[in-house]
């Protein structure tokens, strides 16, 4: 799993990054801490992306879109460990979908915050 932070130096944006193998079923396993969620949502730069597989297809979320997946959803608490969200990103017929490992959630199409780098500001 890619694990990354990095800051876009004409804009300022920073960009939590994470990334997964892909496996045989079209499907990636990813995570996003507790800790990292609200500082994407306390900063007005920051933005969530998830590669899929290879550079080519990279998930951009905003914050409003972290906030619609992962609100009222519960974190996973491990001893020792900060809390986090675990999560997969699955590819069916060039169609996307994400589900947050959480019950009583669903799976969220995402084709829209494929490779949508335009919206953060240069």
């Amino acid at each position: 799993m890619i694990l990354m932070k990095t800051t876009l130096k004409s804009s300022g944006a920073i960009i939590n990054v994470r990334g997964s193998t892909i496996l045989k079923d079209h499907r990636g396993f990813y995570h996003l801490q507790k800790d990292d969620y609200n500082e994407i949502l306390n900063d007005i730069n920051r933005y969530f992306a998830v590669v899929f597989g290879n550079p080519e297809k990279i998930f951009i979320f905003p914050k409003e879109s972290l906030r619609n997946f992962f609100n009222n959803t519960s974190t996973i608490l491990q001893e020792g460990k900060k809390p986090k969200w675990y999560f997969d990103i699955r590819e069916e017929n060039d169609r996307y979908y994400l589900k947050v490992h959480s019950p009583g959630t669903q799976e969220q199409n995402i084709d829209n915050h494929l490779n949508k780098w335009d919206q953060i500001e240069d």
